[in-house]
């Protein structure tokens, strides 16, 4: 569809201009050679797009016979990077416009699902591109780091391409509206709409150049040879879009008039690309590894040293003041110690810890849930009639009631020119409220709507006055039925079948059992579902009013949340004190205490985590055997292992992330795989360095002979 769509304008203006034009020498290439202005252009054109532009845009015609030569040849070597710094300043210009766009470019997000966003899938799938993306759009003008954050996210787009984004989004929200959307970076689409035609002719007359010094160097490319290379690139493009199961009706000949070329024409522009290629590739194949230094390299940077490592469960790693207090208050809640920097050993027993902190102890259910909106529902309106709607007299004055935007009238085309001139926001405001409204005139619509969502899997842990479903107001009801539904009790069941707590949210909830009877927490467990942040808060706030009381000048007019931190520190002062208020060394004489058991007793049961009692085994240590090479991440691992002697202990790290650890060094292992890839790398990188040198020699003799001056041609001439 998408070749079909452009196979008419391709051919079309092939003959829409029958004007013989005089072809013009704009200059000598590096050789002394004439550079004709059809030779460039012809170039040009050839190389504006290639085969993985096929997803780009119907308007942007993919050349299956381009393997990518600017793509890959040019911006994932670097080279695009040094020929944008040799010629910024009349490049410049465009980016600057360029810029202004991509500052005001947001990521797609549905109007009525928040949770339907590109961002979201870009996050999951390609981190990095949101983090080219944010540095992109803090600069206030363009520079040649624009240009290379720009290169980067082009690139990047390739791997996660628009119609991917449009793919993950209808599977999980089939909206007709997400078929025209435009999921492109910026609304760019082509390679001139990235980098301008400026670049691209600053490209291609540099390929031009590589080429003239690469026949003067004694590199030779027939025509044939070209026209091979062609068909093959070709051949290829065909397959993989076979394997994709879109695979045009389109023959290599015809596949050349649409691009305006015939095959001599096509294979003299591809003989300039060979030869260029055969110059630069062969300069990067000409670098020299030694094997001797890799040898040696390899056997001392691959030194391992075997260790059995100690360290605290996540839950126990405190990397801020909130999973400090979250730990203090889990600690005064689960037992009565009088010592606040103590682990307890012993616990209250759980109608104690449930009378105080409820959301502590819960029970836990799984069932196969969907979820569904009045939001999503109410899309099913068709415009028409939603237009219609809001027209009638009675709805009127009742959308005049709630937004004030909307005129006093009684003539319906003047309701109809007032809603034409809303802007976005208002009209969206509008158009959700209506849609609720439709929906509550049209309570089947939601039956069909949980009949059609999709369920899955999923975890309900319940509490005394509280529930981990979203948007349920009230727990106790839903509890209640749950628990009998887990019992199988069939009116429960139906119940749940259509069930909501906001009349806003609707689930349908089946299939429900028991995974755990009423339990204690652990601290792990009560971080994730966010039950100690409820109870943490809540216990500082009741300390936070005595505070008040005490002490009213100190902290009068001051909501909690703007003292949470200082309350803390008043409250557990003890706690502060001893570790320095540093969050991360709440545990360090802890630490220190276990590891002086451990080196008398290196399997203390009291130490070592095993599978006894949750709430007991969470404040234990975990045990596993790792290995540290010379390039590890962990420095202090590889500076204290690869210093000690075998069959000894080390000393306590104490990071700011609170990942407190130590370890057993217990023997070195010499390297002994092969080098072949460190060879290789080391050989690829040689070469990128050689191929870069080069292109530096090149500008410097294009610049001096000025054989490339941008713009190539003004659009008057």
């Amino acid at each position: 569809m998408v070749v079909a769509s452009f196979s008419f304008f391709g051919t079309f203006s092939t003959f829409i201009n029958d004007e013989v034009k005089v072809d013009l020498v704009i200059g000598e290439a590096v050789d002394g050679s004439p550079i004709k202005l059809s030779e460039l252009q012809n170039l040009c054109r050839f190389l504006s797009t290639d085969r993985d532009d096929v997803s780009a845009s119907p308007n942007v015609i993919p050349n299956f016979c381009n393997d990518g030569v600017i793509r890959h040849d040019l911006f994932r070597t670097g080279l695009a990077d040094i020929l944008a710094a040799s010629y910024f300043e009349p490049l410049k210009e465009e980016f600057d416009r360029r810029l202004e766009k991509v500052k005001k470019f947001r990521p797609y997000m549905h109007p009525d699902v928040s949770s339907l966003n590109v961002r979201a899938i870009w996050e999951r799938y390609m981190p990095s591109l949101i983090r080219e993306l944010e540095a992109v759009q803090v600069q206030e003008t363009a520079s040649l780091s624009t240009f290379t954050h720009l290169s980067r996210l082009y690139l990047q787009q390739s791997y996660c391409p628009p119609e991917f984004l449009r793919r993950v989004l209808m599977h999980h929200h089939r909206d007709p509206r997400l078929q025209y959307e435009d999921f492109s970076l910026f609304g760019f689409h082509s390679l001139s709409d990235w980098f301008g035609k400026d670049f691209i002719d600053l490209a291609a007359a540099f390929i031009l150049n590589g080429a003239r010094a690469a026949e003067q160097r004694g590199y030779r490319v027939s025509l044939e040879e070209a026209k091979g290379d062609l068909l093959r690139n070709f051949n290829a493009s065909m397959q993989r879009l076979s394997e994709m199961k879109n695979k045009p009706d389109l023959t290599f000949r015809y596949h050349l008039r649409m691009l305006g070329f015939d095959e001599k024409g096509a294979a003299e522009v591809w003989r300039t690309v060979l030869l260029f290629r055969r110059y630069f590739h062969g300069v990067g194949a000409a670098a020299f590894v030694d094997r001797l230094p890799y040898r040696g390299f390899a056997s001392y940077a691959l030194e391992k040293a075997l260790v059995q490592l100690y360290q605290l469960p996540p839950s126990l790693r405190f990397k801020s003041v909130q999973d400090l207090i979250e730990f203090q208050v889990y600690l005064k809640a689960i037992s009565q110690g009088k010592d606040p920097l103590a682990i307890p050993s012993s616990f209250l027993p759980l109608d104690e810890i449930e009378m105080k902190n409820p959301e502590l102890v819960q029970s836990v259910y799984r069932a196969k849930v969907a979820e569904i909106s009045k939001g999503e529902v109410g899309l099913k309106v068709p415009v028409k009639e939603l237009w219609d709607w809001q027209l009638d007299d009675k709805n009127w004055a009742e959308l005049k009631k709630k937004f004030s935007f909307l005129p006093n009238s009684t003539n319906r085309d003047e309701r109809f020119q007032a809603l034409e001139k809303l802007d976005f926001q208002n009209r969206a405001q509008l158009d959700r409220y209506s849609r609720l409204q439709w929906v509550d005139l049209h309570p089947a619509w939601i039956d069909d709507g949980l009949a059609a969502a999709q369920s899955g899997e999923k975890t309900i842990s319940v509490s005394k006055d509280w529930i981990s479903l979203d948007k349920v107001e009230k727990s106790q009801e839903l509890t209640a039925l749950l628990e009998k539904a887990s019992s199988g009790d069939e009116a429960a069941k139906g119940a749940l079948s259509r069930y909501s707590g906001d009349a806003k949210t609707y689930y349908r909830i089946e299939n429900v059992r028991q995974v755990s009877s009423r339990h204690l927490l652990t601290l792990e467990e009560a971080k994730a579902n966010g039950a100690i942040a409820l109870a943490a808060d809540r216990s500082l706030e009741a300390e936070y009013t005595k505070l008040r009381s005490q002490n009213p000048s100190k902290f009068q007019e001051k909501p909690f949340a703007s003292v949470k931190e200082e309350v803390a520190r008043l409250v557990f002062a003890d706690v502060f004190k001893a570790m320095g208020g540093v969050p991360a060394r709440r545990l360090e004489a802890y630490t220190k205490e276990a590891l002086a058991s451990l080196q008398i007793n290196p399997e203390d049961p009291q130490i070592l985590k095993g599978s006894g009692d949750p709430i007991v085994e969470q404040f234990k240590f975990e045990r596993k055997q790792c290995e540290i090479q010379r390039t590890t991440q962990e420095e202090w691992m590889k500076e204290q292992a690869f210093l000690m002697v075998p069959k000894q202990w080390s000393s306590v790290h104490f990071p700011d992330d609170g990942d407190i650890a130590f370890f057993y060094f217990e023997e070195k292992k010499t390297h002994q795989e092969p080098i072949f890839e460190q060879m290789a790398f080391g050989k690829e990188t040689l070469a990128a360095d050689a191929q870069r040198y080069l292109a530096e020699r090149l500008l410097e003799v294009c610049k001096k002979k000025q054989v490339i001056t941008i713009p190539i041609q003004r659009e008057k001439e």
